[in-house]
């Protein structure tokens, strides 16, 4: 995969997202590997049909996949097994990456330290997957899905 492939720097640690053209190269790319050498337990192939590849690190070696039977994300990495259901959702994965964006790593607090998940933030991620809302296992919590429950008790 060449170095200026997707949109360079979308996605912190060097992610890129992907374009039409190269989803296409890569996914066909992928599945030609899989054709070729398939996976010895065929319930864990390299790759799957229902995979279309959504972000790659500039090597090519290293991405993201969209399952299109389940709408989870997963990961590939030359060499190792792919990863299914890393995060929920697109929405789960982008909204991962807005957290990065903001400041770095979502677990941390301006200053850079880790910060401690309070027990209220789990609390609220039950009562908002209870009532619908969609919300992502880690990062900040929305804020109108924050003002919800607030305004639930």
């Amino acid at each position: 995969m060449s170095g200026d492939a997707g949109c360079q720097g979308v996605i912190p640690n060097g992610g890129l997202l992907l374009g039409l053209t190269d989803i296409e190269r890569v996914y066909f790319h992928k599945m030609a590997m899989e054709e070729m050498e398939p996976s010895e337990d065929p319930d864990y192939p390299s790759w799957r049909r229902e995979w279309v590849p959504i972000s790659s690190e500039s090597d090519g070696f290293h991405g993201k996949f969209l399952n299109t039977r389940t709408g989870s994300i997963g990961s590939w990495a030359e060499g190792s097994s792919p990863k299914e259901g890393e995060h929920t959702s697109l929405f789960a994965f982008f909204q991962d990456v807005a957290d990065q964006l903001e400041g770095g790593n979502a677990s941390k607090t301006a200053g850079g330290h880790m910060r401690d998940h309070s027990p209220e933030d789990e609390a609220i991620r039950l009562w908002a997957r209870a009532n619908g809302y969609l919300v992502n296992d880690r990062g900040r919590i929305p804020a109108p899905v924050r003002e919800a429950y607030e305004a639930s008790l």
